[in-house]
């Protein structure tokens, strides 16, 4: 069933509303006039073909029932059907509240004529919001004996005048229904699911949107730019588009985009399009969207007796709601690190202590001091399990111990949270590996946004997350991360470079740099340069660690002193170039030496400190390290091929290439790889490579020629032919290192 079909079924009586008493409505929110939207995108319903007299409509969270409750209203005044909207948000529900209600609206007619009027489908009635009603425990019974009153009701016009027409709506948010307020009238209701909006419907919606705002409308602009934020979020994590099924996340999204003018709203549709998500655009635009729907969370809490005897008291403002969203995150890190989850508790407790400690708490009565600490308390519990961010496994509302495995419902609002969660706990090691906690690279960008003056210091135990986490964002040979000591400016800057993301740098400023890695946490791609005083160390876990092991792939490091100190590393493809390489005494274990590249820095000899058990152990392979990698011969010039080859991508193009600047950075390692180089320079004058502006273009028949091609995305395979290419490369002047 859709939109159309169930207001046409409710419209088949095509009764006109008797006689209304307005002073009666207005006091209490009632529409008997329609409130139509200015315009309106239906959205998909989950619904049998069949209705009942009650309906119990039910959606997610910021879907827009209440739109979606006056677009109903209006159709059926239109078509000529009476109805009424009425509002539940701020009544006080309870016994005879139906027919007390309905009374009030009707003067000139009694208690049965209105009932047989409503249960014949003369007078429908839209219940909304009854979500957003209190739902401490006293008002959970009344809120029952109002559905036992319309059931009453409903059982007695049966028994006199047979099956009721479709008659009574109820619009509530989904999770709503956990408390069991309906059950009794359960089978006598048709239940219909609002569905969040499909792609084609947030299309539809956001164009309308963006046309109903004036001109010179962006209407024209919203599909592109819808398609490529999602693609965005898409390519985040699975389930992150979902984000857009929301109303209003889409009427903030189209607010943004409105107030850009019309040469800024293209370039920006065009630069993501071209598959470049722009930091300031994700983090603003998201950051907005989530306020906007704090601010009108605020609204959906019933404020009555805080009103009434602390006015200066906001019970349920952003900021509260933001602490207890806050807990929610943390507890997730908490659950998954095997801990105690507790900081929801934690937080509803503060917020108590804080009504408690209030300057208007301290001159009301004691008892009503009492009962409403309970009902605040009470109150907060049920708010942040029906949060329109929050999801809960399993929920039933009796069961308040489940607020400890509360969880976000869309991976936006959960890196959000996380990531302020994380600036909140400086001293905290929270050690993501994004591959295995399954975060994304957006928790990184709110990380930055949101930190002072993109200032990492204090936070210095996050970078390798930091740098796992933007690594999500591009698909491994498109992604390198690169730190590097100002002397000028006295820190260090960090850049990112990946052909999805453009990210500002951010700096750390003590000269001393510790990287420290988690069990099996594996730090790939990243290249650090130290300046004279500089001194990096790679850390881990210590020998008492289970599984300690950690990785280094594909990276690079340059400073006076490198030390290494956790008990077990395994490089992969690494490059260290320093005047002292320093193992601590507690290194248990290192694998992968013989792939390692070890310079001498600035002309001197590379010295090495290491405990006797490094020494007798791997001391032999680190000095065959030293200058070309451990590698002779053929296998390094297999090597450094593969690591050129490795950075090229297709770009939408026919042939193979690589950005020039990711080419000199990542590739020659800003002139620092000297075999790279000379192999760089040999495939260019023989033409393997070419240069056209801003990109370096490789001519994959020409290695196919000499038996050289792609075996995977991350393999590159050598067959007999490749001897030869070896051997043309040793006779010319770039081959001296191979030979």
């Amino acid at each position: 069933m859709d939109v159309e079909s169930l207001i046409w079924n409710l419209a088949e009586a095509k009764v006109a509303l008797p006689s209304v008493k307005s002073e009666y409505c207005n006091a209490h929110s009632i529409h008997y006039k329609p409130k139509a939207p200015e315009f309106y995108v239906e959205p998909a319903l989950d619904a049998l073909n069949v209705l009942s007299p009650i309906l119990l409509i039910s959606a997610p969270a910021a879907v827009g029932k209440t739109t979606l409750a006056h677009y109903i209203h209006a159709k059926l005044i239109a078509a000529g059907q009476g109805a009424l909207y009425i509002p539940l948000q701020n009544a006080s529900i309870g016994h005879d509240f139906f027919a007390g209600r309905l009374a009030g609206v009707f003067p000139e007619l009694s208690k049965r004529q209105i009932l047989d009027s409503v249960f014949k489908g003369e007078i429908i009635l839209l219940f909304d919001g009854y979500d957003e009603v209190t739902m401490r425990s006293d008002q959970i019974d009344r809120n029952k004996k109002f559905i036992a009153e319309i059931k009453s009701e409903l059982d007695d016009f049966e028994r006199r005048n047979g099956k009721a027409r479709p008659c009574i709506a109820f619009l509530f948010r989904s999770v709503f229904a956990d408390f069991g307020i309906f059950d009794e009238i359960k089978k006598d209701a048709a239940e219909i699911s609002v569905l969040f909006f499909d792609a084609a419907r947030r299309k539809q919606f956001l164009t309308q949107y963006l046309d109903s705002k004036g001109k010179p409308s962006k209407g024209h602009l919203s599909r592109d730019f819808l398609d490529v934020f999602e693609n965005s979020l898409e390519t985040a994590k699975d389930d992150a588009s979902a984000f857009f099924g929301h109303a209003i996340v889409l009427s903030a999204f189209g607010d943004y985009l409105h107030e850009q003018n019309e040469v800024n709203a293209v370039r920006l549709v065009s630069s993501l399009k071209s598959s470049e998500t722009t930091e300031a655009v994700a983090v603003n635009l998201l950051t907005s969207i989530i306020k906007l729907i704090l601010e009108r969370e605020e609204g959906k809490f019933p404020v009555q007796d805080y009103t009434n005897h602390m006015p200066n008291f906001s019970p349920y403002s952003s900021q509260v709601q933001e602490e207890l969203l806050l807990g929610v995150a943390a507890d997730e890190f908490l659950r998954r690190a095997g801990q105690t989850p507790d900081r929801v508790a934690n937080a509803i407790n503060k917020l108590v202590s804080q009504l408690e400690t209030h300057v208007d708490y301290s001159t009301i009565d004691d008892a009503i001091k009492e009962r409403l600490s309970r009902d605040y308390r009470n109150e907060l519990e049920r708010r942040i399990t029906h949060h329109p961010f929050i999801d809960v496994p399993l929920f039933r509302a009796e069961n308040l111990a489940m607020l400890e495995n509360v969880e976000f419902r869309n991976p936006v609002y959960r890196e959000y949270y996380f990531a302020q969660v994380v600036l909140r706990d400086a001293n905290r090691t929270w050690a993501l590996d994004a591959a295995r906690n399954d975060y994304s690279h957006y928790l990184a960008l709110f990380f930055l946004g949101l930190v002072n003056d993109r200032d990492i210091s204090k936070y210095e135990g996050f970078l390798f997350s930091l740098i796992s986490l933007f690594a999500t964002s591009s698909s491994g040979n498109d992604f390198y991360f690169k730190l590097q000591w100002d002397p000028d400016a006295e820190r260090w800057e960090g850049t990112i470079d990946t052909s999805h993301l453009q990210v500002k740098p951010f700096f750390l400023s003590s000269p001393l740099l510790t990287i420290s890695i988690p069990p099996h946490g594996i730090l790939q791609d990243a290249i650090f340069i130290g300046g004279a005083d500089c001194i990096l160390e790679v850390a881990g876990p210590g020998p008492g660690a289970a599984d300690a092991r950690i990785e280094l792939a594909d990276c690079s490091f340059v400073a006076p002193e490198v030390l290494f100190s956790a008990y077990v590393t395994k490089f992969a493809n690494c490059e260290i170039s320093c005047e002292t390489l320093n193992f601590a005494d507690q290194v248990g274990s290192l694998e992968g030496v013989d792939t390692l590249a070890i310079r001498g820095l600035n002309g001197k000899e590379v010295q090495l400190q290491r405990s006797d058990y490094v020494k007798s152990r791997w001391d032999t392979a680190l000095n065959a390290a030293k200058n070309v990698g451990g590698l002779k011969g053929k296998a390094l010039f297999q090597r450094k091929l593969q690591k050129i080859l490795l950075r090229f991508r297709k770009h939408h193009r026919a042939e193979f290439g690589c950005y020039d600047k990711k080419f000199r950075t990542r590739i020659l390692a800003d002139s620092s790889d000297i075999e790279v180089g000379e192999l760089s320079n040999f495939l260019f004058e023989r033409e393997f490579l070419t240069r056209i502006p801003g990109l370096i273009v490789m001519k994959q028949g020409n290695f196919s020629m000499y038996d050289i091609n792609y075996a995977k995305q991350n393999q590159i395979s050598f067959g007999p032919k490749s001897d030869n290419l070896y051997t043309e490369l040793i006779a010319s002047p770039h081959g001296t290192l191979f030979k």
